[in-house]
């Protein structure tokens, strides 16, 4: 499968590596990463066609092509310059969006997303979770956003339930561990900010994952390129179809005699 990946700085901290490449889903041949803002969107108005997958991050300003065409956009849409682009993946999500590509197949991966909207994500996880293996990486990862007396309480938790099995008590000691952390967040990132104005407009708003969580985009990523995803024979097909028409007009573009032979009767 073909993925777009919209970020600005793709080998900071090894996010390139770590993300796509450790999750030993998706190679090099596989993953797309524009190199400048005028490339991105050009790659997003293909996009339909050119990709299965599309990850954005949301904050774009370290691009380098800060041009007309950029600040044109911001007058657009009255904002300073380097506000827009700090939202600019926005902008683009919204393009893809109104092409027809599906949202569920577009996730942001950002820093941009606040605690809270990370932690709520993995507590829901935890609650649904039937899987014993997906349920300790969600446990692992709800650990990791918490001090080590919140670990405790969480595992004494864990415990009592494996235990006794009883789902009412091990929810409400969830909504209790979520109820202090939400206290401690602000809530006014990018996302979380964005997720509102959409809920507000009755919109979709693809999930995000933070950059950090790179176990749970190894998830993503299993669900949407093997056979997890119910959709997985369709797009299979449907990349065939695009690559295998593709290489049919190059090969007829190359004018051999056969191929010339085939052009005139396609045209008949």
């Amino acid at each position: 499968m073909k993925i777009l990946w919209i970020e600005d700085k793709p080998r900071e901290a090894g996010y390139e590596q770590e993300l796509f490449y450790k999750s030993g889903l998706v190679t090099e041949k596989d993953l797309c990463i524009p190199k400048t803002f005028r490339e991105a969107e050009e790659r997003i108005d293909e996009a339909v066609a050119d990709y299965d997958l599309v990850v954005f991050d949301i904050n774009l300003e370290d691009f380098p092509d800060i041009d007309k065409h950029v600040q044109d956009l911001s007058v657009k849409f009255n904002i300073a310059v380097g506000d827009f682009m700090k939202v600019a993946g926005f902008y683009l999500y919204q393009k893809l969006v109104h092409q027809g590509f599906p949202e569920h197949r577009i996730v942001f991966l950002t820093a941009n997303t606040s605690g809270s909207n990370l932690f709520q994500q993995t507590i829901n996880k935890l609650k649904n979770e039937t899987d014993p293996d997906r349920f300790q990486e969600s446990l692992d990862s709800l650990n990791g956003m918490i001090s080590e007396g919140e670990r405790q309480t969480v595992g004494k938790a864990v415990n009592e339930f494996q235990e006794s099995g009883n789902l009412e008590k091990w929810f409400a000691s969830l909504d209790d561990i979520a109820s202090k952390f939400l206290k401690t967040c602000s809530g006014s990132e990018s996302y979380d900010r964005f997720e509102k104005l959409f809920q507000t407009a009755l919109l979709p708003l693809a999930q995000s994952i933070h950059k950090g969580q790179a176990t749970s985009f190894h998830h993503w990523l299993r669900e949407k390129t093997t056979k997890e995803n119910p959709d997985f024979p369709y797009m299979i097909l449907r990349r065939g179809i695009i690559v295998g028409c593709r290489e049919l007009k190059k090969r007829l573009a190359e004018a051999r005699p056969i191929w010339i032979s085939l052009s005139c009767s396609i045209k008949l």
